[in-house]
This record gives C-alpha cells, sequence and structure tokens, in this order.
C-alpha cells in the first residue's frame, strides 16, 4: 500500500502525489492538480480509491492502481490520462523496476500473482510469477535493480533475482503471522526490514536470510529492541486446525491481530518508521547496519492529530505523513526531537485545495477499506507454503547459491 509518494524534479522542485478517489493529486509549487480517470461513455463516476501510486520514466510517468481491479497512467508533464489495464484480482502492491533502461511496472494482487507492464507503452509482460496459495502484500526493487523483495500474508518474504524473477534466492521466515509491509536500508539491498500481524519490525541480511534484530511492539508501551537469537528460538504459533491432507492450516484474522504494524518506510541513513493501526502514535527506529554489528533501536516517536495512513521520507530527516480528512499530510522533522514542519513545506493554499478536492471521500473509513483493512474477516487459508515452516529458522536459501 502507497498511496504518498514524493521526488524532485530535475529543478529541484518537490512534487508529491496523493492517491484518491478515481484520481492521484499532485503538488507542487504549492498547487495541486488532479491525474483523473476519464468518465465512461455512460458517464460512470462510481467510487474507485487509488490503493497505489508509483513513478516512473524518469518521473515523468505516474502508475496508480484502483480498488476496482485496475491499473492506470498518466504523463505528468502534460497531466493527460495515457491508458488503462484491468487487471484479474485487486492490486495490493506496485513497484517500479529498471532492465536495460526500461522501466518495468509490477503489480502483487490479492491472488498471490504478479503481473508486469512495459512503462512506455503500457504493454502487458504478463504472469511473473508470485506466492502460490496466499496474498502478496508489499513489493520491492532494489535500487540497483538487481533484487526483488515480496512478502505475505503467510509470513514470508520471498527474495528473487531482478530481473529474472524466477530465480528465487531464498525466504526470509521468522514472523510468526501476516507480513504486511517491507522496505530496503541500502541500495544494493543487502538489508531488508519488515513488520507484521505478530507486532514485529524484524532487520534481516538478505545475503544470509539471518535476522540481526527485531524491535517487538507488544509487551509495553516502550516497547524495546529484543536479542535475536532469543527471537530465533522462539516456538511458531500453533495451526488453528488441520487440513484433511494431514498438513496444518492457518487462519488469520485481522480483528485479533489488534493494533500491528501495518507500514514502514525507510530514510537513505537507515531511520525507519512505522505505523500501527488504531495509533496515532508513530514510531521512528534506527537501523545500524554492519558485517560485525547490526542493531534496530527505538530513536523517538511522534503522535498525529488521527491515525496515520502512509508515509514517505523527503529527505533523510524529514518524513511526510498522510492523514484521513481533514488534515490530508503533514510533514515531520525527525532529527533529534520530531517536530511538524508541515508549513515549511505547504503553504495553506495547499491544504485549503486539498480539502477542496479530495473533502469527505478521505475519511478514515473509505481509505482503510480500500486499503484493504479487513477486521473480523477470516483471511485466506494456506495449506502448500506451510511446507516452508518445516525449513531451519531464520531463513532458507535456495540450492542456488546467490550471485
Amino acid at each position: 500500500m502507497k498511496i504518498l509518494q514524493s521526488f524532485r524534479k530535475e529543478d529541484g522542485t518537490r512534487v508529491f502525489l496523493l492517491g484518491g478517489n478515481r484520481a492521484v493529486l499532485v503538488i507542487a509549487n504549492n498547487e495541486v492538480s488532479r491525474l483523473a480517470l476519464p468518465e465512461s461513455p455512460e458517464g460512470d463516476s462510481s467510487v474507485a480509491f487509488v490503493t497505489n501510486v508509483c513513478v516512473a520514466e524518469g518521473n515523468n510517468a505516474v502508475f496508480a492502481t484502483f480498488d476496482d481491479k485496475s491499473v492506470a497512467k498518466w504523463d505528468l508533464t502534460t497531466k493527460q490520462f495515457v491508458g488503462k489495464a484491468n487487471l484479474k484480482k485487486k492490486a495490493n502492491a506496485l513497484a517500479r523496476g529498471t532492465v536495460q533502461g526500461q522501466d518495468i511496472i509490477i503489480v502483487g494482487d490479492k491472488a498471490g500473482d504478479l503481473w508486469g507492464f512495459q512503462s512506455t507503452q503500457m504493454q502487458s509482460l504478463g504472469y511473473l510469477g508470485g506466492h502460490p496459495v496466499t496474498i502478496v502484500t508489499d513489493v520491492l526493487v532494489n535500487e540497483e535493480n538487481t533484487l526483488f523483495a515480496s512478502c505475505d500474508r503467510d509470513e514470508k518474504v520471498k527474495l528473487s533475482s531482478f530481473p529474472i524473477m524466477e530465480e528465487v534466492q531464498g525466504y526470509l521466515l521468522n514472523h510468526k503471522s501476516v507480513v504486511t509491509s517491507i522496505g530496503f536500508i541500502d541500495p544494493a539491498g543487502k538489508y531488508l526490514v519488515s513488520a507484521g500481524w505478530d507486532h514485529k519490525v524484524i532487520l534481516w541480511n538478505t545475503n544470509t536470510f539471518a535476522v540481526l534484530d527485531e524491535y517487538s511492539f507488544k509487551g509495553t508501551e516502550s516497547s524495546e529492541s529484543t536479542n535475536a537469537q532469543e527471537a530465533a528460538s522462539s516456538e511458531p504459533a500453533a495451526p488453528v486446525d488441520d487440513a484433511e491432507d494431514g498438513e496444518k492450516e492457518r487462519d488469520y484474522n485481522e480483528a485479533s491481530a489488534g493494533n500491528y504494524p501495518f507500514k514502514i518506510t525507510v530514510s537513505a541513513n537507515g531511520t525507519v518508521v512505522v505505523l500501527s493501526k488504531n495509533e496515532k502514535k508513530v514510531t521512528i527506529l534506527k537501523a545500524t547496519t554492519s558485517d560485525d554489528n547490526s542493531s534496530l533501536e527505538f530513536a523517538g516517536s511522534f503522535t498525529t492529530d488521527v491515525q496515520p495512513v502512509d508515509a514517505v521520507f523527503i529527505s533523510e530527516t524529514e518524513v511526510a505523513v498522510s492523514l484521513p480528512h481533514p488534515y490530508y499530510i503533514r510533514v515531520f522533522d525527525v532529527a533529534g526531537e520530531p517536530r511538524d514542519v508541515t508549513e515549511n513545506v505547504f503553504s495553506e493554499a495547499v491544504t485549503i485545495a486539498l480539502q477542496s478536492q479530495l473533502g469527505d471521500s478521505f475519511s478514515a473509513a473509505n481509505l482503510f477499506k480500500s486499503l484493504g483493512f479487513e477486521d473480523d474477516k477470516n483471511l485466506m487459508r494456506d495449506t502448500l507454503d506451510n511446507r516452508l515452516r518445516e525449513l531451519p529458522k531464520g531463513g532458507h536459501q535456495n540450492k542456488k547459491a546467490r550471485r
């Protein structure tokens, strides 16, 4: 889930993209413009919320997935709608990778499948692999365009070569429930952080598939980083019942997961911002990575007016947070004691324009429903992927040696 994105144009202008109902809003130079889906000849203007946004083609093209099972593209320079493709299932995740100078758009859906599109012509590249019998929750390509990471509702993070994604390098296996969000710490993707319904944020070495450290939100309000060796020795949660074929089956329920971390975003210097469900408090962690000593430590927190929906770093020390109506976007400096610096980034006119463009359609109830929060709904059960739980704890490497 990525409905808030930010980047700088070649002239230094800071641009924000914010997904809404049937449109992506573009905020630049204290002005708000709109990239909208065209109406059908019948005048259809049904609700279709953006679930993910990304940029491509040198930040000149915008792609967005919608909860009506579609993916659309706009030319950011002309603000013109380019085209739209229909998906078989609702898209949960979106990422961009580059292959031989060509941008590739990768979509992960609720069936666990990954689909590719060539950016320029928006031509379908077909099925790229996936997570059988489960649901993809997040996807990433590292900055060097050599490693693809994806996570799912069956407790695992999958690492694949890029662009040859059928080459599975291994799995990161230490979460005890749904993995919600992932982020690379470094351009090569050697270090990765993940968050999940087990109320943990875990720091991994993707070369060795080892847990380096973890931070737990359970037990106390001021949770502390736990010892990785203790975490690796913990037993997995018991399955709820047995499948007919004798394999263990799990039944995930979001309501019982409580106030779990559902979104993480990572800065270039290893600062990790964590959003938790039903929480106004935003947690700041610091990831320190080296061959000899790596850690994930609590570094502070700040509180927003309402529960945040998404967050993205706009510099090493500043993070933009999207909030439901009527707040929309706030910016915080998290170097030292966190402080609200929104007025340094946006004028009051921007907030007024966002209120006009988004209005009540950006309510918390609409946003969380479109982004996949499924309270009191039993999620997909998985039997095939449970075989992975018999593998050694911490991680699993493919037989093929990693390059």
